[in-house]
């Protein structure tokens, strides 16, 4: 059974904590960041070493993704305690799945296909505005929602 909204939430702007397992181990995630100057990296979930906040730690003892994490929360398997109630983790689910869906939008509007195999006879999708729209726009509102749940309850 989860006990829901019972943790301390944000530390050091930097990282949302989402909860903590039967071992007492907390799981935190990773804000966004603008990298390479083209594309979002967001929904890494760390722990770190000795489980200490993310600011005193040496080292990071784990990294994963949130889109494979959030099904061990929703269906109560990972975490004991969490930041978050039973309706906002679906919540979560549903906005990170939008987020990587455009993520991959606009990175094939970026790069002007996914580039799974030579474009030969296909169109190229180059859109350098509507990447940016998604980036600029999309993404943040996302960000935004997200960090609000985490953040705010």
């Amino acid at each position: 059974m989860i006990e829901y909204a019972v943790l301390d939430k944000k530390e050091n702007g930097r990282y949302y904590l989402l909860g903590q397992d039967g071992n007492c181990t907390n799981y935190w995630l990773k804000e966004p960041s603008w990298d390479c100057e083209w594309y979002w990296g967001f929904g890494y979930v760390h722990t770190f070493t000795l489980n200490d906040l993310p600011s005193r730690a040496r080292d990071i003892d784990s990294h994963e993704h949130i889109n494979s994490f959030l099904g061990w929360v929703i269906s109560a398997e990972r975490l004991v305690k969490t930041t978050f109630s039973e309706s906002e983790a679906w919540k979560l689910a549903e906005l990170f799945k939008r987020f990587y869906i455009l993520k991959e939008v606009a990175e094939c509007y970026h790069r002007g296909g996914t580039h799974i195999a030579s474009l030969g006879d296909v169109d190229e999708v180059k859109d350098l505005e509507k990447a940016k729209h998604i980036n600029e726009v999309e993404l943040p509102y996302i960000f935004n929602k997200i960090k609000q749940i985490l953040n705010e309850g």
